[in-house]
């Protein structure tokens, strides 16, 4: 009777610690849908990241639809950087690490690898989650690019931990130690991730890119740069807010500061330039339209149109209209955006809601404005916490101003 006890107390330690070594060819097949999803993923990133660092229109996101909403808020961002690129490096990784994890020149099994892909996994999953609630709770609109990337991501992730989960078993470390990897250690690194996408969340909602929004009063207008009309560098440190009128002579010599402005300071200095019409027509704080502003309504939804359909176009419109020595008919001016921009967006940019939106929240700063100096002479500049209006004789009064409230840098003298 004890010799047979013994034996099947001896069996069964055999059994216990004979298991079996993970399947190779399973973890391999396994393996390759992560590295697929990884490439689809990685790609979409890539094209994204590419979107961010030029500027370049993304194929298919016109102004104001979905993505373009979503790549154009703050949580595109971590801090300056876009989260495209953090997130392709991920990818990188974790597409290197998969061929480290089971070679196929050798049986044995590394563990330190496979941490590293259980942490890069869970990393990305909770990224994609992450990013996924921001795109319904905070901006209400959806990016089919990052969609793809983060379907890429969440499937690679995914086939990661199942093989890694093939490997936590408990083998024998006395019989087959290369086969090892212990679940303590695999929890730990699964925390890693999780505490890493934690960190990025409260990064991005502690330091949001700067240069999308720019608070004027105290906060009470805040505007989205991207969106709105812009001059001067998109890498500026310090941003102003212009209104003009296309019909106010006065606006077109503030226009000449403004442009030698942008030269005189270089990178420094960017302006959100903001059609303002003084006409009745659309501006209910104007009782009386005088003649030469009777169409200022119209030239100011025909610039804001031409912006939306890019910014150097808005730009290159909004110089003809100044180089003219008297305000264009709003026929050829018309004909000159058509040439710029096309005759089809254009149509389909002067019917998109954002231009008349645009041109309230414009007339509501004028407003604004006008309260705090008593004063609703054009054209407007909002440097700082201070407003100016009407016109400046000379370019110099404007750099007092801008140096004085925005705190830009006086360029070197000339040698």
């Amino acid at each position: 009777m004890s010799k047979k006890r013994t034996q099947a107390k001896s069996t069964h330690s055999q059994k216990k610690s004979d298991v079996s070594p993970p399947n190779r060819a399973v973890l391999s097949r396994t393996l390759w849908i992560a590295r697929v999803g990884l490439m689809l993923g990685g790609s979409f990133a890539a094209y994204l990241l590419w979107h961010a660092l030029t500027q370049e229109r993304v194929g298919g996101c016109g102004p104001g639809s979905p993505c373009d909403r979503v790549l154009g808020s703050h949580w595109a961002y971590l801090g300056n950087i876009p989260v495209s690129a953090p997130a392709l490096l991920a990818y990188l990784v974790l597409f290197i690490t998969s061929f480290q994890l089971f070679p196929a020149q050798t049986a044995r099994f590394h563990a330190r690898p496979w941490l590293l892909a259980i942490m890069l996994s869970v990393s990305l999953i909770g990224a994609a989650l992450w990013f996924i609630g921001i795109q319904l709770m905070q901006i209400g609109a959806v990016c089919k690019f990052c969609m793809v990337a983060h379907l890429g991501a969440v499937v690679a992730a995914i086939a990661c931990l199942a093989a890694a989960r093939r490997c936590l078993v408990g083998i024998d470390p006395a019989t087959r130690p290369q086969y090892i990897l212990r679940k303590t250690h695999a929890a730990a690194a699964g925390l890693i991730g999780a505490a890493c996408v934690v960190a990025l969340a409260a990064a991005q909602i502690a330091f949001p890119h700067r240069m999308n929004l720019v608070r004027v009063h105290k906060g009470s207008f805040k505007l989205d740069l991207r969106e709105l009309p812009m001059m001067g560098s998109g890498s500026a440190s310090r941003v102003f807010v212009s209104l003009f009128d296309y019909t106010c002579p006065d606006c077109r010599d503030m226009h000449k500061h403004l442009t030698a402005a942008l030269k005189h300071y270089g990178n420094q200095l960017a302006i959100a330039s903001l059609p303002m019409p003084l006409d009745g027509k659309c501006n209910p704080l104007v009782r009386k339209t005088q003649k030469k502003h009777e169409k200022a309504c119209d030239f100011a939804r025909l610039g804001l149109a031409v912006r939306r359909v890019s910014n150097a176009a808005f730009i290159q419109f909004d110089e003809w209209i100044f180089e003219q020595r008297e305000t264009p008919s709003l026929e050829q001016a018309e004909e000159k955006a058509r040439q710029i921009t096309g005759t089809d967006p254009l149509k389909k940019a002067l019917s998109d809601p954002w231009v008349e939106r645009t041109l309230q929240t414009s007339i509501s700063l004028y407003e604004l404005n006008g309260n705090i100096t008593a004063s609703y002479r054009m054209p407007q500049l909002v440097i700082g916490d201070i407003v100016n209006v009407g016109p400046l004789t000379r370019p110099q009064d404007l750099y007092a101003l801008l140096e004085k409230n925005l705190g830009v840098t006086p360029p070197p003298p000339p040698r």
